[in-house]
């Protein structure tokens, strides 16, 4: 099998990160969700940036082993027949915590964009990083170069105004990158607030209803729109 190193290949890999500037919104499980919606359709990939709490193995539900390696290389972990991921748990021994500082973490991150080895017909990479606005976030964004961003949250109070902080770092010039749109998780839980100034993919998107192939068309809708 062919394969391409790192950030997803080459131009033709369409990179969508998820991100949250507050944990516990499930992006985690939203990203593998999609991942597992566009891999029906063409060949994918999700790679996990979050160094501290791994968790898209566990989500995609997936028994994972610890990463090949061959030279600088890293291989990545056949999901399904058109899906493969990545994580920083197949470099760490289960239940040991990680207690890097930002530049460590950073530094990890663009060895993962770097030397993971795709498969060469991936068509959608998918990056899970981690709630914030700090190190690994920005290592993320610069390191990437993604095609867009899906911002994930719910319809707490805390959770908009965390929302908001982070759409103006997207929209900072020193990033400039799309925002697709923001997926409002968990209505059931936190109700029908609106999210002033935040563009929804869809309108009522819940932890029970979320119908993943539909937001998986909407972002591919607004990823033609932009190009």
């Amino acid at each position: 099998m062919e394969r391409q190193s790192g950030k997803g290949g080459g131009n033709s890999v369409k990179t969508i990160v998820f991100a949250s500037n507050k944990g516990g919104t499930g992006k985690t499980t939203i990203s593998c969700a999609l991942a597992r919606s566009f891999a029906k359709i063409a060949p994918t990939a999700i790679l996990d940036t979050d160094v501290t709490g791994p968790n898209v193995m566990t989500v995609l539900d997936v028994p994972y082993k610890h990463a090949e390696f061959d030279l600088d290389k890293f291989y990545p972990q056949k999901v399904t027949e058109q899906l493969e991921a990545f994580s920083p748990a197949m470099f760490i021994p289960d239940g040991v915590g990680v207690t890097w500082t930002g530049d460590e973490r950073g530094e990890m991150i663009r060895e993962l964009l770097e030397r993971v080895e795709w498969s060469k017909d991936i068509e959608y990479m998918i990056i899970d990083s981690p709630p914030s606005t700090s190190d690994e976030l920005l290592t993320v964004l610069l390191q990437s170069n993604p095609t867009g961003v899906v911002i994930v949250t719910h319809g707490s109070q805390t959770a908009i105004d965390d929302a908001q902080r982070l759409i103006s770092v997207l929209e900072n010039e020193m990033f400039n990158i799309p925002i697709i749109g923001c997926v409002r998780n968990m209505t059931d839980v936190f109700g029908m607030k609106p999210l002033d100034g935040i563009d929804l993919l869809g309108d009522v998107l819940t932890s029970d209803t979320l119908d993943v192939d539909h937001i998986r068309d909407l972002i591919i809708e607004r990823l033609n729109h932009d190009r």
